[in-house]
């Protein structure tokens, strides 16, 4: 059996491994099984790089003899050089795939180990998502964007305990079709064309028990609200718009630290808070809420062994708990 082979055995092994795993303490039993494997974890590109070459080398020897007005040999007709050229062409791509599909093996691997590590670090855990837009869009605006294909593609939950208050809470990703028409000319004619332009939003949905009234406050949507109301605070006026079923309770819910927090927390484009019966969702566009960027792979073990075993922490995440605890502690107070 071939080195690549031997090692394409042994990936699919640990691949299996890896699904399987439970908790942290699984990685020990992996890494020890692929610091034992004969070998560095790469594969030998060998035989892709001689295509390559061939290929390379082939097409400009015939464009050579093409452009002297020339086939090969005086052989070969133009049909038998355009058949050439389809065959270095094919060779090359061969190569290429070929290439990219045994690298991508070894990053598929070393990502599910990082993701899961990262989840299990912070408490995460991505669950089933049906029916889940259904039930957001009864509640929340955010989930009547665009014109068509509204779907909930993630659901993660997750569970924080703050100084003050517990919560679960779920993260998503929801995309949606935002349906355009454009004049197009065509030669003399001209055509009306549809473009369908898909669009991601992502978000936390959890309880907030503190308000009576449903308010939303936006960077960038309205819903279906009347009554719009104004802080004091230029900086959150600036940023934010209120919008509210009750301008007294928005009005004791928006205390000076609460604006505070506000104008103080993170900003993770187009952000939208929605209070709606107990329920909030805070939406925005960042999509790197609940995702790291690994520095190692399993082609490393020592060093990915390491940046395993440490903690890893999902700042956006950390921040956006932060901001929703700090809203609870302060509203906890107000509504008492």
């Amino acid at each position: 059996m071939s080195n690549n082979n031997q090692l394409s055995v042994f990936l699919k092994e640990i691949k299996a491994e890896v699904s399987a795993a439970q908790s942290s303490k699984d990685w020990e039993s992996i890494f020890s099984k692929i610091k034992s494997y004969p070998g560095p974890i790469k594969y030998s590109y060998t035989t892709e790089i001689v295509m390559l070459v061939l290929a390379v080398l082939g097409g400009a020897i015939q464009g050579f003899f093409t452009n002297q007005g020339q086939t090969w040999g005086m052989v070969y007709s133009l049909r038998g050089d355009q058949a050439i050229f389809l065959m270095l062409t094919l060779v090359g791509l061969i190569a290429i795939i070929a290439i990219s599909s045994k690298a991508s093996t070894i990053s598929e691997i070393s990502d599910n180990i990082f993701n899961k590590d990262v989840f299990w670090d912070n408490q995460l855990e991505e669950v089933s998502n049906e029916g889940k837009h259904a039930e957001y869009k009864e509640l929340f605006s955010d989930f009547n964007r665009g014109d068509q294909d509204r779907k909930i593609r993630k659901v993660i939950k997750g569970k924080f305990k703050g100084e003050d208050h517990s919560l679960d809470y779920e993260l998503y990703k929801f995309s949606y079709v935002v349906v355009t028409y454009r004049t197009v000319k065509v030669g003399k004619a001209t055509t009306v064309q549809r473009v369908e332009t898909t669009y991601y939003r992502y978000g936390m949905v959890c309880d907030f028990p503190f308000l009576k009234a449903n308010v939303l406050i936006g960077e960038d949507l309205q819903g279906s609200y009347k009554q719009s109301w104004e802080t004091t605070s230029q900086d959150f006026n600036r940023r934010f718009n209120i919008y509210t079923t009750s301008e007294h309770e928005v009005a004791k819910f928006l205390s000076p630290s609460t604006i505070q927090a506000f104008n103080n927390g993170i900003d993770m484009g187009s952000m939208n808070f929605e209070f709606v019966n107990g329920r909030l969702c805070i939406s925005f566009s960042d999509s790197d809420v609940y995702s790291l960027e690994r520095t190692f792979g399993i082609d490393k073990i020592n060093e990915f062994e390491k940046e395993i075993k440490e903690k890893q922490v999902l700042p956006k995440l950390q921040e956006l708990l932060a901001l929703v605890h700090k809203l609870m502690a302060n509203s906890d107070n107000n509504f008492k």
